[in-house]
């Protein structure tokens, strides 16, 4: 008489921890701009001057905006005439929060 059992065998656990252990800050950052490259996202920043630096390049490119030095005004520049105020609007009320 034959016994043949299937059997499944499922581990799971977490290896995040030994997989990028090794890896710098700058590299994680650099990873993290690839996958939004990746998912043409675009990631900006902007500080109290109003100034923006962009952190994926990539997406920004279909925009006509400077890819370096770029300010708020560049970017109302490109918004269109009838969004402006809102858009301005809009930017005072969340700086506000």
């Amino acid at each position: 008489m034959s016994h043949d059992k299937n059997i499944l065998l499922h581990l799971e656990g977490d290896v995040t921890g030994m997989e990028t252990s090794n890896l710098t800050k700058q590299q994680h950052f650099k990873r993290l701009i690839e996958l939004f490259d990746t998912a043409n996202t675009g990631i900006w920043e902007m500080n109290s001057n109003y100034n923006v630096s962009f952190y994926n390049n990539n997406f920004y490119t279909a925009f006509d905006l400077p890819q370096s030095n770029s300010t708020l005004n560049d970017w109302v520049a490109i918004v269109h005439p009838d969004d402006q105020s809102l858009f301005e609007k809009r930017l005072v009320q969340h700086n506000e929060k």
